[in-house]
């Protein structure tokens, strides 16, 4: 009698247990956060996932600027874009970063559950560039949706400032 009694006292719980998930990258509703971050060589494998469409710059109602093509190359903590034939860019990639994420309440869902999250990673550094444009350091952010955990699909798209002789901002998508 004792072993019965012992043996249903272990499965009443797992009978009458919910269905319980665990999703280490979900969020909660209302989700919000900013923090600075160790930016490494996992952060650095993320960007070399990312794959361009075009850079334009943002200018006045008047100006007319045709987008440039970029092709982009990572080799240790050095990120170099090449805009079309106009400019080469090249970042010295910093050993933080600063990354947001928050629920916007509009009620998309993440795959595994929770809120699909606004996310940007923040990056800014030195940078050296060459050809038509000019400049000595660089805040550069990428922006998307996404769960907690960095993923390079749940980058969209990415706005650059640069400054220097003359502050220069950029902007594009990624594929």
């Amino acid at each position: 009698m004792r072993r019965a009694v012992a043996v249903l006292a272990l499965l009443v719980p797992l009978l009458t247990a919910g269905s319980a998930s665990a999703c280490a990258c979900c969020a909660e509703p209302g989700t919000w956060y900013q923090a600075r971050t160790p930016f490494g060589a996992t952060e650095r494998a993320l960007l070399g996932q990312l794959r361009f469409t075009t850079a334009r710059e943002v200018a006045g109602p008047e100006e007319t600027i045709r987008p440039q093509a970029v092709r982009a190359t990572l080799t240790g903590r050095t990120w170099r874009w090449q805009l079309g034939t106009a400019a080469t860019l090249t970042f010295q990639l910093p050993l933080s970063a600063f990354i947001f994420a928050a629920d916007i309440h509009d009620g998309k869902m993440g795959g595994g559950g929770g809120p699909l999250l606004y996310k940007e990673l923040r990056l800014t550094g030195r940078l050296t560039a060459t050809g038509a444009l000019h400049g000595t350091r660089y805040v550069l952010v990428l922006q998307g949706r996404g769960n907690n955990c960095p993923n390079a699909v749940d980058f969209r798209s990415w706005h650059l400032d640069v400054s220097g002789p003359r502050q220069i901002a950029l902007y594009g998508t990624f594929r």
